[in-house]
């Protein structure tokens, strides 16, 4: 589930935009953008991205009791009943395989 990019993959992306031709003369306009583009590109601050474990991924969410045929699961590690959803994180988690 990863949502981000590299900032190099995002500014190589801008160079393989079509370029317009108009009367064989190339477009000057689209040089300035790129370099604009580029240029803002590369003054954005990055993230501190940190992979986190999802509680569906996680060995200790387990479940708790079911009902009805419905599971109800929590994180036996915190040794409460507190029920988790499986797209919940905690600093915590640890992947089911390792």
């Amino acid at each position: 589930m990863d949502d981000y990019i590299e900032r190099q993959a995002a500014i190589d992306a801008l160079g393989e935009r079509p370029l317009n031709w108009d009367d064989n003369e190339f477009d000057m306009g689209l040089v300035v953008q790129f370099d604009a583009d580029r240029r803002m590109l590369e003054a954005v601050p990055s993230i501190d991205a940190v992979k986190v474990v999802r509680c569906k991924d996680c060995k200790w969410y387990e479940t708790f009791y079911t009902l009805n045929g419905n599971e109800f699961r929590c994180c036996c590690r915190e040794g409460t009943d507190r029920l988790r959803n499986s797209d919940d994180y905690c600093s915590r988690g640890e992947r089911k395989d390792g």
